[in-house]
Parts: C-alpha cells; sequence; structure tokens
C-alpha cells in the first residue's frame, strides 16, 4: 500500500527530486526492514519471557549501537540521504536474522532440557506477626 501511495504522496507535498528519492527507497526499500525489525523484537520478547534478558539487550544492542551508525555512514556516502534509510534497513536485516535464529534455537533447546517439577516445595512456616506485642 505504501509502495502504491509513493507517487501521491511525491505530488501531494511538491517534492523536489531528492526528497522524492528518499520517499521512494523508504516505501520501497526501507519499509521491508521492518519485517526484520518484527523479528527482532519476537525474539526479544522470547528471550525476556523465558528469562534470557540480556540475550535481549545484546541483540537491540547490535543492530542500533553496533550496525547502524557504521552502516549509515558507508552507505550515506554512496546513495546519498536514501543510504540512511538502506543502512536501517540493512541493520534490521542482519540483527532480526540473526536474533531470530538465536530465538529459534533457544526455544527448540527448551524441550531437551530436563523441566523443574510444577509442584512447588511447600512454603516455610512464618511465625505470627503479633507474637512480641504487648497488649
Amino acid at each position: 500500500m505504501l509502495a502504491l501511495s509513493s507517487g501521491a504522496v511525491i505530488d501531494a507535498f511538491a517534492l523536489s527530486p531528492q526528497g522524492a528519492e528518499v520517499v521512494r527507497s523508504f516505501a520501497f526499500v526501507g519499509a521491508g526492514g521492518f519485517v526484520f525489525a518484527a523479528a527482532l523484537f519476537v525474539s526479544n520478547a522470547a528471550f525476556n519471557a523465558l528469562g534470557r534478558p540480556g540475550r535481549s539487550t545484546l541483540t537491540n544492542w547490535l543492530r542500533d549501537g553496533v550496525l547502524t551508525l557504521p552502516l549509515g555512514l558507508v552507505l550515506a556516502g554512496g546513495f546519498g540521504a536514501s543510504g540512511v534509510i538502506y543502512a536501517q534497513a540493512g541493520a534490521s536485516l542482519l540483527a532480526g536474522t540473526a536474533a531470530a535464529l538465536w530465538g529459534w534455537h533457544f526455544v527448540t533447546g527448551l524441550s531437551r532440557q530436563q523441566l523443574p517439577p510444577l509442584d512447588l516445595a511447600p512454603p516455610r512456616p512464618y511465625a505470627h506477626a503479633d507474637r512480641f506485642r504487648r497488649r
């Protein structure tokens, strides 16, 4: 839908050729990067819910802290403003794919582990809170 309406958006805002190039690069390439960002978010949810929040943090830092800036600098030098959009999509592609594979491996590995029993040990009896209170 976004790709089909990109021409109308360009016409509606009377964009310059450079602006039109940025809108087209986002509509045709950048928006597709959100599919891989979604894979990153799903793996983050799995890691957080299953007790591995460090892995979630690591994959987010991989995308935002390690990949986005270098890719942005390199691709902006070659493609201009559109290169920044390509860099964001590329960082999401790399980090999202890696996180999805790592999350899939982690979740399927849970079935091979011995899970703890469902019945918990009975709670420790606590003394009555008023036993030292004077009346």
